[in-house]
């Protein structure tokens, strides 16, 4: 700005000044503002710091009840973590976290959508390699002295492929550590064997490097990690009375040296270490205990960052404990990257000591019902009245938000029925009827109208529609079967409603494993009609399970169930909705089938969806279609494409590629592929002779308008110079 300024004047030593002055008070107004926002904010509230929650949600509330798999990575339990659910990501990033930190993970389970979820509410994930190949497996490496190479590099195999890595073989960006193994100290093979527990380490590190190089990894490389207790290891090396320390040291060394431990590795370990490797415990030790006992050895001892992957310490008032050990992460001579906290949910299965831990306890109010392995589970909404038991009228939720910036989260609200996410049924309409509020049933009507082909335009007339089915202020005007009856009789004008093109496609609310079954049910259903075959489902349209879903979904709606009842027969458990192509082209502009030529896929599919309406004005629309988007063909002869598209000499084929072939040899078309020249346009000029006589006139413009600012600005300088002609006189006389 200043250089702006002096740039008009005359360069005088008071513009000078003026300009100094003013960039000076700029900048302190600057600092001011963005310093004053950053103070409204928690001191530790640093991008790069490590502000993570440990999570295991077990969805009991019984003693050592059922529970068949604890990957909550999985599609399965997104009844827990998507928006779709209960939404605990989102609670998460609520609360100020930016890393989530995992235990297990199975790999015959997808988990892209759980990294997807994950990096759109800004969620680091520290994902846990699962204790099978080191001791559940049948061939566990605790049976072969604990050289784990084989058992874990088939494991991370299977794991870079069931979504750790993405299409272009980089580790996903949401990823951001592997936990080889979690507290092999106090677990297997315990804090007596020092070697052993390095060995398994190394040997896992190795074979999951040669996962790596068999998979062609190359990019996003995460950082690997063994989480230790806090518990001092007497067999160690050195530090032997330190808590984790000596665990650490024999890593380290175990690492540069792996025959010190009796391992010869097929990857370069050191440079592995040195390149990629943190080092993690976890405590329930106070800030105070890890500065004075860990951070000074560890800071003269080790290069390497560490983080703490699980911190709660329940002896101590958690509000002040959890900002002492934030401030110890803010020191960058700490090496701390940050912590964990332990742990986001109350361990109800495990009873005992353990249900000290958890911020969040399980509420009386189930939101949906899920299975896991084809066990029921309820998603029982979130209680955030867990106090901290040595600081009065605080509860661990806000010791949390206090100490990682958070904006907070109504738990209140979190334990009604979402009227976004409800089923759009009379079960779902009923749940929000019985709370009595216009603005939820507004909600709930909306998604309703986008169920009948509709979009909501009008919030005003939304509103005062559903205010007459809400039960908040006067009588009912009717049940849900009355509701949908006044929608689909007189198509209210506060929506806009899509006659022509509106389909059955994928609800995006639904959960991903739903949405699975949902598909899984069409495709046998219309295999068992023997309308379409999902293999068939063309590869364009087969890259993701919502565009499978899409082209699924809106060819049985027109098959199977012909186009009628959306609610009935495009809802199939509300992964499906009959929406009109305003909502469903902002994702899929391709891949669903419809009788609209304007819309439908470019597939065989679509031509027959096409075909089957009779309507030879309509094919001819679609011909048109594919000559400008597939062939780049212009129509030289109008007449010529409405004869071909009637049949009337049978030259139509039934064949969507047949009819690629043909449109190539029609004598009507010009201007694309075929090369050929349209006999009705006239001789025009080339393109390049076009633009370059636009860029000339441009050019001429442009220099006209330089002249002429330049012009004024010498008429001005010349003014100023007339009333100042004595440059050098002293500021005091000019001012």
């Amino acid at each position: 700005l200043a250089r702006a300024f002096l740039s008009h004047s005359n360069g005088s030593s008071l513009h000078h000044m003026i300009a100094c002055e003013a960039c000076r008070v700029l900048t302190w107004f600057l600092c001011g503002v963005v310093l004053g926002n950053r103070a409204t904010l928690a001191w530790s509230a640093q991008p790069n710091m490590m502000r993570g929650i440990s999570y295991a949600p077990v969805p009991i509330k019984t003693l050592g009840g059922p529970f068949p798999n604890d990957d909550f990575m999985s599609p399965e339990f997104g009844a827990l973590w998507d928006d779709s659910g209960r939404g605990d990501l989102n609670i998460m990033q609520k609360l100020g976290a930016n890393t989530i930190r995992l235990y297990s993970n199975d790999p015959r389970f997808e988990h892209q959508l759980f990294l997807h979820a994950a990096d759109v509410h800004g969620l680091h994930v520290i994902a846990g390699m699962s204790n099978y190949p080191f001791t559940a497996a049948p061939d566990a490496c605790s049976k072969s002295n604990w050289d784990c190479y084989e058992q874990v590099r088939k494991q991370y195999s299977a794991n870079l492929k069931a979504g750790f890595l993405q299409e272009d073989r980089s580790y996903h960006r949401a990823l951001s550590h592997v936990v080889i193994i979690n507290e092999p100290d106090s677990n297997a093979p315990g804090l007596t064997e020092p070697k052993l527990f390095c060995k398994a380490i190394i040997s896992a590190l190795d074979g999951m490097l040669s996962a790596e190089k068999e998979a062609k990894v190359r990019g996003n490389f995460v950082k690997f990690s063994a989480t230790f207790s806090f518990g001092s290891c007497q067999a160690c090396s050195k530090y032997n009375t330190d808590p984790a320390l000596g665990q650490m040291y024999d890593l380290r060394a175990a690492m540069l040296d792996p025959s010190t431990v009796g391992y010869k590795p097929k990857n370069d370990l050191r440079a592995a270490y040195e390149g990629r490797f943190h080092h993690s415990f976890n405590a329930q030790s106070p800030a105070s205990t890890i500065q004075t006992k860990f951070l000074k050895v560890y800071s003269a001892e080790f290069e390497e960052p560490f983080f703490i992957g699980e911190y709660h310490a329940p002896m101590v008032a958690q509000t002040g404990d959890l900002v002492a050990i934030m401030k110890l992460a803010e020191d960058p001579s700490n090496k701390l990257l940050g912590i964990c906290f332990f742990e986001f949910q109350k361990s109800y299965w495990k009873g005992g000591t353990d249900l000290a831990f958890g911020m969040l306890g399980l509420g009386s109010l189930s939101l949906m019902d899920f299975h896991v392995n084809r066990v029921d589970y309820n998603a029982w909404c979130l209680d955030d009245n867990v106090p901290d038991p040595h600081q009065t009228g605080t509860t661990l939720v806000q010791a949390v938000i206090q100490a990682y910036g958070g904006e907070g989260y109504d738990f209140n609200e979190g334990c009604l029925y979402d009227p976004a996410k409800v089923p759009v049924t009379a079960d779902g309409y009923n749940l929000i009827l019985a709370q009595r509020n216009t603005t939820r049933m507004t909600i709930f009507v909306a998604r309703l109208v986008g169920h009948l082909g509709g979009i909501a335009i009008d919030h005003l007339g939304l509103m005062d529609f559903s205010a007459g089915y809400s039960g908040d202020a006067g009588p009912l005007a009717g049940d849900f079967d009355t509701m949908v009856g006044a929608l689909q009789e007189t198509h209210p004008n506060w929506a806009h409603w899509d006659f022509v093109s509106a389909a059955c496609v994928v609800d995006l609310s639904a959960l991903p494993q739903a949405l699975d079954e949902a598909v899984h049910y069409a495709c046998m259903t219309m295999r068992t009609f023997r309308t379409f075959n999902c293999a068939d489902v063309p590869p364009q349209c087969n890259g993701t399970l919502q565009t499978f879903a899409d082209y699924a979904f809106s060819i049985y709606y027109n098959d199977v169930a012909a186009g009628a009842g959306p609610l009935q027969n495009c809802f199939f458990g509300g992964s499906a909705q009959y929406a009109p192509r305003q909502t469903y082209k902002s994702w899929d502009k391709s891949c669903v089938v419809t009788r609209d030529p304007g819309s439908t896929a470019l597939t065989q599919d679509g031509y027959n969806a096409v075909l089957e309406t009779r309507d030879s004005d309509k094919v001819a629309e679609l011909i048109r279609r594919i000559l400008r988007e597939r062939l780049r063909e212009n129509i030289s002869d109008t007449h010529g494409l409405q004869q071909f598209a009637s049949n009337k000499s049978g030259d139509l084929p039934r064949s969507f590629a047949q009819l690629m072939t043909v449109l190539k040899k029609v004598p009507w078309t010009c201007a694309g592929e075929t090369h050929r020249k349209c006999s009705n346009d006239e001789p025009k000029q080339s393109n390049t002779w076009i633009w370059l006589g636009l860029a000339t006139a441009i050019g001429l413009v442009s220099v006209v308008l330089l002249y002429f600012i330049w012009d004024r600005r010498q008429r001005h300088i010349q003014g100023r110079a007339a009333l100042i002609p004595e440059r050098s006189r002293p500021i005091q006389e000019l001012s």
